[in-house]
């Protein structure tokens, strides 16, 4: 009977370890998502940390239940942070020890950033914005640091990007060249069913009256934008910095309050710092 209710009591233990660990674990998703749509990168890693520390004590059935799209956003969330601050490396090596069930969610991830310290596609759309006649720009061709965003109008996070964008560029001058990319969706604001033609006149007058920009800004055709293709842009802001000799040294995801701070220093390494590692 001794026995009996020590092995019950062990296995109760278990249990109640289990069901912490679990609920842990769902109290740091729910922070990681409300701490995502804030993009607070010590946030994010604080909670995908622990997520990653916690999942291995759940069995095998609670790891099922524990869904591979959560898990892959928990992956996907992390690396972006660890890269944005600077090392691909680092991100590539969290990415490859991702279970293998999940590896496929999070290839476009993996090229994304192993560009960094690769030459940059080239930026191809069929409308441009402040750069008439262009088909396309060539960041990897070399000449001015180039910086990239990958934006919308319906971005919020995007927006408030807007302002630092604005003041690095006047900060540069000639020695950084600003591109913005952005695509078709067949509608603006509370306009729907937009011809192409149309939309990109729309979307003119929101980025030179609204937000003031004069630099280049790309816009990407509604079922095959090249530039999003090409910069395994899966979510936004996505902004890539580019040197002078045309190669990727750095990736930021999302926008927090701290990004200004590492844009700069992006900016500044590219502009005369060390070689970027991959």
């Amino acid at each position: 009977m001794v026995l009996a209710l020590v092995a019950f009591a062990s296995f109760a233990d278990a249990q109640a370890q289990e069901s912490n660990a679990n609920s842990r674990i769902w109290g740091h998703v729910r922070q990681m998502q409300v701490a995502s749509i804030a993009d607070q990168d010590s946030a994010v890693t604080i909670n995908a940390r622990a997520i990653l520390a916690l999942v291995p004590q759940l069995d095998s059935a609670a790891r099922a239940k524990f869904t591979s799209y959560v898990l892959a956003e928990t992956y996907r969330d992390l690396a972006g942070v660890i890269a944005g601050h600077g090392d691909a490396r680092a991100a590539l090596a969290l990415l490859d020890s991702a279970p293998a069930k999940i590896a496929p969610w999070l290839e476009d991830d993996v090229e994304r950033y192993q560009l960094v310290g690769m030459r940059a596609p080239p930026l191809r759309a069929p409308h441009w914005i402040n750069a008439s006649g262009t088909t396309q720009i060539d960041p990897g061709a070399g000449g001015p640091v180039t910086v990239i965003e990958m934006t919308a109008w319906w971005c919020g996070s995007c927006i408030r990007s807007y302002p630092t964008l604005a003041s690095f560029a006047r900060t540069y001058g000639d020695r950084v060249h600003l591109v913005l990319a952005t695509g078709l969706l067949g509608r603006f604001r509370d306009d729907t069913a937009l011809p192409p033609a149309v939309e990109t006149e729309k979307l003119r007058a929101y980025y030179t009256q609204e937000e003031h920009f004069t630099c280049p800004i790309a816009v990407g055709a509604r079922d095959n934008d090249e530039i999003a293709t090409s910069y395994h842009s899966a979510a936004i802001p996505q902004i890539v910095v580019v040197d002078g000799h045309g190669i990727v040294r750095r990736i930021l995801m999302g926008w927090d309050v701290g990004n200004a701070d590492r844009l700069d220093e992006a900016i500044r390494s590219a502009l005369g710092g060390p070689s970027a590692t991959p």
